[in-house]
């Protein structure tokens, strides 16, 4: 009756984990988190699909052009659209749920890569950063858990030829983001003790060569550039330095924030600490986990975290969720792995109470982990933090848009996160979008190659860019994209400022559109 139970079971959870999968990664896609520095990335992939240029690097230029050519494959088979980015992230998230099973079935059964499935299914970090936001660092946890199994099964299993296939993973997950070279370590130890019966096959040093390869177009860009790479990392992340003195400072927040998203701990509405109460129950059942899958099965998870651990203080220093977990998430689905199969192991005991702790164990983490994503997405939801206002404001522009306009944006006169949010959005629709310097005599410059164009400026701005530049603000209709509705902060501090929907030309500027508060208002988004 029990194993009639098991069997029915199994494919019945299994179908309901990966709905679950599905739904919570799905659900919010467009609009949770807002729209980053996302753009950046995504934009050479445009010229790759016109046949223009095929960059070595992408925007940001320490990064490899690897995610470029994906998304441009996906454009040039769907064309544009501001979801297809997301989207393509979206499919490697559940890609890397899939692959994290896959691993954690090798080890110890279907009912282990079930648990671990389950597992990060749920995770915050990962719906919310590794399967929403198009940064080619969202494909580093895939690419991790892919290049583990691989290397797991060449050493355990005796199949060599896996070790190119690891390689290529690894190589791409390093162009993917350079903090993946903080886990190459934890690979290279793992192999030369458990993997020393290779050392005789070719199948190892071709490995070597295709790390290279997968690598190769970084390489060659830093050495034309003259390490341009480098330039980028210091313009991108400005006064941190390296050093002794930088690691002693930096030693912990790798683990602080390694906790922060194993837990799911995060919140927009305060800074969580590895203190509280689930952060310590998921910090010694994954220790338990490594340690345990270290002794009776395989190091190499155990390896890669310590591994990372002690490299990442050289890198950055600060690891925290949601978005600088970017770092740490390719360690998220290696401990996740041994926490399924400790799990799983005495789940197969016949010790009835220890099963029971131990599935009310995993059942109490994938429950927190649920709850808070859950909270992290009504909170935004109920602070207008999404990226509807964003859409809602841009479909008001393209309502008033004349055939052949083009849409002039300053970053001097909006907000970072809204400037980036428009560009998204309007890059990917194909619309003749160009940013500009307006103020000063700007506004006369650009009217000299045009006739008219549409722009947004920040309350607070428009007269300074405008009247100053002997240009009448005229009297116009507005519709109002987003009304204000926030009550003023704790603090008695008034919302943002609003933002208008200008049209710009030699008689005037009209405001057409007007969203009465952009941003986030308290929250803290990282």
């Amino acid at each position: 009756m029990r194993s009639t139970l098991c069997v029915l079971s199994f494919p019945m959870l299994a179908i309901g984990i990966a709905a679950l999968t599905i739904l919570v990664r799905v659900q919010y896609l467009s609009d949770i988190p807002r729209y980053l520095d996302e753009i950046n990335e995504i934009t050479p992939a445009f010229g790759i699909v016109r046949g223009t240029s095929f960059p070595l690097v992408s925007g940001p230029k320490h990064l490899g052009a690897f995610f470029d050519y994906v998304l441009a494959g996906a454009m040039f088979v769907f064309g544009r659209s501001p979801d297809l980015p997301r989207a393509v992230v979206l499919s490697t998230g559940l890609l890397t749920v899939l692959v994290t099973y896959g691993y954690a079935r090798a080890l110890a059964g279907r009912w282990a890569g079930l648990i671990a499935a389950g597992l990060l299914a749920v995770s915050a970090p990962h719906v919310l950063l590794s399967s929403r936001v198009a940064w080619s660092a969202s494909l580093t946890p895939l690419l991790g858990i892919g290049a583990a199994w691989a290397l797991e099964l060449a050493v355990s299993r005796g199949r060599p030829w896996l070790l190119l296939v690891a390689a290529l993973l690894a190589g791409l997950a390093l162009q993917a983001h350079p903090s993946f070279v903080a886990l190459l370590p934890g690979f290279a130890i793992f192999g030369l003790l458990r993997g020393r019966h290779l050392l005789r096959q070719p199948q190892l040093y071709l490995a070597g060569l295709v790390f290279l390869a997968a690598f190769a177009n970084v390489m060659l860009y830093n050495w034309q550039s003259g390490v341009g790479g480098l330039r980028s990392v210091s313009q991108q992340y400005p006064g941190e330095g390296l050093g002794m003195e930088v690691y002693v400072e930096n030693f912990g927040a790798p683990l602080h924030g390694l906790l922060l998203a194993l837990s799911s701990s995060v919140d927009p509405t305060r800074a969580p600490s590895v203190f509280e109460p689930f952060v310590v129950f998921v910090a010694i059942l994954s220790l338990v986990a490594l340690l345990s899958l270290a002794r009776r099965s395989t190091a190499l998870p155990f390896f890669v975290v310590t591994s990372a651990l002690l490299v990442l203080p050289l890198i950055h220093d600060d690891f925290t969720p949601l978005f600088k977990a970017r770092y740490t998430m390719p360690l998220v689905p290696l401990v996740y792995v041994a926490v399924a199969v400790m799990v799983a192991r005495i789940l197969a005991l016949r010790a009835r109470r220890l099963r029971f702790v131990a599935a009310g164990a995993a059942l109490l983490m994938m429950g927190g982990m649920l709850m808070s994503l859950r909270d992290f997405q009504s909170a935004m939801i109920a602070n207008d933090c999404t990226n509807a206002p964003q859409r809602a404001f841009i479909a008001e522009l393209e309502r008033h848009l004349r055939p052949g306009e083009w849409i002039l944006l300053d970053e001097g006169l909006l907000p970072s996160a809204e400037r980036l949010g428009y560009l998204t959005l309007l890059e990917l629709s194909s619309r003749r979008v160009g940013e500009a310097s307006l103020e000063r005599r700007g506004v006369w410059d650009e009217l000299r190659e045009r006739p008219s164009f549409l722009t947004a400026v920040r309350d607070g701005k428009a007269i300074q860019v405008f009247e100053k530049q002997g240009l009448a603000l005229l009297p116009q209709s507005v519709s109002a994209v987003h009304p204000a509705s926030r009550a003023a902060g704790p603090d008695g501090s008034a919302p943002a400022q609003g933002i208008g929907l200008y049209r710009v030309h030699a008689e005037g500027a009209a405001l057409l559109a007007h969203d009465a508060e952009p941003g986030c208002g308290n929250l803290l988004t990282n």
